[in-house]
Formats: structure tokens, sequence, C-alpha cells
């Protein structure tokens, strides 16, 4: 027997073949049938006015399909203030195959998702050899609600895909450790490198491979240093992954680069890090609360920055610390454990909010991997206490399977939520009724219907609750013009520009605005500006062509009418402006 700090530590290596075919098989099917019972509905849905417009539904680029200048864009644009090139690559391939209705897209995240909860089973099944505590934490994992944002939401394809490429990478990993291949090492590097391109929560596997070096592979060679910690080793295990570390720090640097270029990271002074810390002390805690009881899941959940409690977040600190102490102190007995722990505890950082995108206070979609460290501790202390206690054994995995099915139906409820924008948002409201962004995209919702008088006061509830939203006082700027009241647009549109100057729809609504009371000078200065911070936009490209048709300048006006096109094949009023000054030319 291998001791650390006088405790147990078993050296039980995993199998190296799936045994049991048959039950593997059978266990592969009922997940993928709980997971189209549970999501199948979503392939009715629309989209949701929730990131869904820039990702999709108002991208000319994704709307096109695949195509040479689409690739050539996705591989160098830092829209959505991230680089994440295979995301958008996969969009335009659902565009190319099913079209640009919203089921096709829904069902690329679905089908991602089941093949996700598959390659979970799968690989912790081959490097543990345990059929049953594998099955279960892949079941937690399929049917958990607090996972329902990250499939039905097709903007956020990058949680599916990602964790696609990076549960391969694993997969490759275990490869390589079982049999030094150098072509499996690469596959591994492949994969991770793929996975950071979908989206750069992956930047923490380096670590997590490090962790399952120690448990299910026992890499660490505790026996060859008498009991104690095998610090030589662990730093021979920390060179062998410096390529997976090399790929994390870029990506890392790439995407700060990409969210401070596009003014989504707050500044210290408008969050300063005390905050911050307190409010990721309390996140962990946070979802552990919600595994256990996923009641109350929201689409958005608002921070609460300075009001954040100093004496809670103290308590939670301290009761990470015990907890993680404690998880240390029975690894020799249960080895999973701190690998689980710190599993949840490190690929949470990269979305904890120490750098803090956007006004989130936490987000279900960040659970979507680190979650699996807390499923590996509930499955395998499962099986542990049925392998001590068979008298009861039977009776624990009965109730786990209980558990998975109310999980399930309440995942099937969860899924509901997302049918559209007004269905979302209302239960947002329901959730939080002082949800400024819940109103805000509810009214939004509603004025795209035509309840134009409803959509107002969603508006101003939003501004009253954050009067920094900036985009519910964008939305304000929208109705006043629309109502007929030009001055209190203005002041609408110059509020959200003075809190969020780098929004080029809101110059493009103030320089339309500006244009109609009869100011082009200063709407020409507004409109190029939003070219400045968006050069694909049509609509600016075709209003410009608009202000300077009218001052007989024609062949200038051509070049914009020209240039919307371009950017949008689909724009029919610019191609019309277009093919009238064509027809004037002599």
């Amino acid at each position: 027997m291998l001791t650390l700090k006088g405790q147990v530590l078993r050296p039980e290596r995993p199998h190296r073949t799936l045994k049991s075919p048959r039950r593997t098989f059978l266990i592969c099917l009922t997940l993928i049938a709980a997971i189209l019972a549970c999501y199948g509905h979503v392939r009715h849905f629309d989209f949701v006015n929730l990131d869904d417009p820039v990702y999709i539904v108002e991208n000319p680029k994704v709307r096109a399909g695949l195509n040479w200048e689409g690739i050539r864009w996705a591989l160098t644009t830092t829209e959505a203030a991230n680089w994440h090139p295979l995301t958008w690559l996969s969009l335009m391939v659902d565009t190319t195959i099913y079209g640009p209705q919203p089921g096709g897209y829904h069902i690329t995240n679905l089908l991602l998702h089941a093949a996700n909860a598959l390659l979970l089973f799968v690989i912790l099944f081959r490097l543990t050899g345990a059929l049953w505590p594998s099955a279960l934490a892949a079941g937690l994992f399929a049917l958990h609600p607090i996972h329902v944002e990250s499939v039905a939401w097709i903007s956020e394809r990058k949680d599916v895909l990602s964790a696609f490429w990076g549960f391969l990478a694993i997969g490759c990993y275990g490869i390589y450790v079982r049999r030094r291949s150098r072509a499996a090492y690469g596959a591994a590097a492949g994969c991770h490198l793929l996975g950071l391109m979908a989206k750069p929560m992956l930047v923490t596997w380096p670590f997590l491979f490090l962790l399952l070096d120690y448990w299910p592979l026992q890499r660490w060679s505790f026996s060859d240093s008498g009991g104690k910690f095998p610090l030589r080793r662990v730093g021979e295990l920390f060179i062998e992954k410096t390529p997976f570390f090399i790929m994390a720090a870029f990506f890392c640097w790439t995407t700060l680069m990409a969210q401070s270029g596009k003014g989504a990271v707050l500044s210290m002074t408008a969050l300063p890090v005390t905050d911050r810390l307190a409010n990721a002390a309390l996140s962990y805690l946070w979802y552990i609360g919600k595994m256990l009881w996923p009641a109350g899941l929201n689409v958005y959940y608002t921070h609460p920055g300075f009001m954040v409690s100093v004496p809670a977040a103290a308590g939670a600190a301290l009761l990470i610390a015990g907890l993680s102490y404690g998880a240390v102190r029975v690894a020799g007995r249960y080895p999973f454990v701190p690998v689980g722990w710190l599993w949840y505890l490190g690929t949470l950082v990269p979305v904890i909010g120490l750098v803090q995108v956007g006004l989130q206070a936490r987000a279900d979609r960040y659970t979507y991997i680190p979650m699996i460290g807390l499923y590996l501790i509930i499955a395998w202390m499962t099986a542990e206490i049925a392998r001590k206690r068979k008298w009861n054994g039977r009776g624990l995995w009965v109730a786990a399977v209980a558990v998975l099915l109310v999980l399930g139906a309440r995942t099937y409820i969860q899924v509901g939520f997302w049918r559209d924008s007004e269905s979302l948002f209302r239960r947002a409201l329901h959730v939080d009724s002082e949800n400024d962004v819940a109103h805000n995209n509810l009214g939004a919702a509603l004025w795209a219907k035509g309840d134009h008088r409803n959509a107002g006061e969603h508006y101003q509830r939003a501004a009253e609750i954050n009067p920094r939203n900036h985009q519910a006082w964008n939305n304000l700027g929208v109705r006043e013009a629309e109502t007929g009241k030009p001055e209190k647009a203005k002041h609408a549109y110059e509020t959200a520009i003075s809190l969020n100057p780098n929004v080029a729809l809101y110059r493009y609504n103030y320089g339309k605005l500006l244009f109609a009371t009869g100011e082009p000078d200063a709407a020409i200065a507004e409109l190029a500006e939003a070219l400045r911070l968006h050069p694909g936009y049509a609509d600016v490209y075709n209003l410009m062509g608009t202000i300077i048709e009218g001052r007989g300048r024609l062949e200038k006006a051509e070049v914009f009418y020209r240039k919307a096109v371009e950017t949008d094949p689909d724009y029919t009023e610019a191609r019309k402006n277009l093919n009238r000054v064509l027809e004037t030319k002599p």
C-alpha cells in the first residue's frame, strides 16, 4: 500500500479497455434518449434577443453561410468581444446546411450536448474502469437543469463546442499516457487548440491534465518519494505540458485584448478588486447551492457591485478554504475528492469575475465544464458507499436514478422558458422583478411584436432600476423618436453614448435622428464614428448614401450604396437606392 500523510492510497489501476460492451451500449442509448426527451422540443424554438442578433440574426457573415470571405472574417474578427473563430465557422456551417431558420442551430447545439455526455461517460470509463460511477457522472452532466442555458441558447454554441473538443483532448491525453504515443499527444494538443478556438474557457486544461495525472492516471509516483509530495515528478509532468501552457497563455492574451478592445472589460475603478473577490467567493458557493437545489435559475443575474456583503463573502472564503483543506486531507483514501474539488475551483477561474466582462454576477452557462468536478465526487462517493455497505448499495443506485429523473423533469421545464424572447424574459422577471436587463429585453421583444406602449414601460423601468443601463437608454431613444419626441430621443441617445461610447448602433440611431431633425452634418459625424466602430455596418452605409445623395453628390452616394449591398447582399432598400442612382447617371 502507498501512503500519504498516514492515509491509504490504493494503487488501483484503471481498466484499459471498455468492459461490458452490452451495458456500455445500453447506457449510451439511455443517455441519448434522456437528452432527446428533455431537450427535443428546443428544435421548434426561436432566436432570443440576447446575443443571438450579434451571432446570427443580424450578422451578414453568418447568414451568408460558409464561404472563403466568411472564413477569413472568422479568423480575424473580434466581434462579440472575443476571438473564437471555430464558433463562427460552426454557425456558418449550420446556415449552409439548414438555412437561416433557428431550428437548425438548435439541433446542432443539442447534438453537441449529446455527444459531450457520451464522450464524458466513455472517457471516464476508460480512465477509471468504473462503469456505474462514470454513467452517473455523465447522467448528471446530461440532465442537470443548470446546463440548459448552454444548450438551449444558440449563442452559447461556444460552450458545447469547446467542451466537445476539450473532452476529446482528455481522451487523447489518456491514450498518450497509456501508450506513450506521440500521435496521441499531438492529437490532444490539436483538440485543445480547437477547443480554445471555440471558447477560451479551456485555458485551464493543462492544470486539469495535472489533476488527472494524480487520479485516475496515478502518475505522481508517491512510492518514489517515501509517501511525501513528489515535487520532482510533478515538475516533470508540468514540463511535459509546456505546449498546452503556451497555447493557454496565448489565448489568455488574445481574449483580454479582444475584450478590452471592445470595451467589455470593467475597469478597477468601476468595480474594485475587493468587490470582485467577494462576489467570486459567494459565487463558488452559490453554484454549489444551485447544483443541489436548481430552483430560480435565470438567464441574467444582476451584479451586486458595491453592495456585496463583506461578512458573507469572508464566511464564504473561509468555508471554501475549509472544504479545500478537507479535500486534501482525504486524498489518500478518496483521491477523486481533491481532483473533483480542484476541477470545480480551477476551471471556474476564467469566468468567476476576477476579470469582469459585462455586468452579470454569475451565469448558469459558466458551470458547463466546472460542475463536472462535483459530479465526479458525487458519483464515486456513491460507489464507495455502495461498496462498503452492500446491504443498501442497490437502494443507493435506485435513489441515484430517481434523482436523475427529477433533474430531467426540471430540465424539460427549464428548456421551455427558452421558447422565445418574451417567454425567457417574462420568466426572468418572475424570478427577479428588479432585473433591469430582463425588463429591457422583454421590452425589445414586445416592441418587435408591435406592442410599443408596454415595451416603452419596460424600457423606462429598466432605466429606473439601473440608470447605467445604456441599452435601455438607447431603446428609450428609439421609442421617443417613433412617438415624435425628438428632444427626449436626443437626451436618451446622448445618455446611452455617454455610458458606452463604443457601440455602433447607438451612433447610428443618433445619426438617423439628427438627419431627421435637419442636422445632416452632425448626423454624418455620428455615422462616421459608427463605421469606425463597426466597418461592416450596412445600415450606416445606406444612410450615409441617402444623406449624400440629398446633396446631389450621386457618385459618392453610389459608393456608399454599393458598399451597403456588398456588406449585406440581402439588403433590399440599399439595392433599390443603388439602382435608382445608377439609372440617373448619364
